[in-house]
């Protein structure tokens, strides 16, 4: 993952959507499975408040 994160190109669009920090404009559809191994589904929980709080339209469905 840090290979990957250290890519110049990524690093200039993560750097440009600032993931999290801004509210997108568009409508979003977040689907997190509760069991997912990968990315804890609290951490998704406290993105989508987040998205929330800052103004964004967010459908959110928990997959069990």
């Amino acid at each position: 993952m840090a290979e990957l994160l250290a890519e110049p190109v990524l690093r200039r669009i993560l750097a440009d959507i600032e993931p999290g920090t801004r509210a997108p404009a568009a409508p979003l559809l977040v689907v997190q499975g509760v069991n997912d191994e990968v990315i804890a589904v609290a951490d998704i929980d406290a993105h989508v408040r987040r998205y929330e709080r800052a103004g964004a339209t967010v459908r959110y469905l928990r997959v069990r």
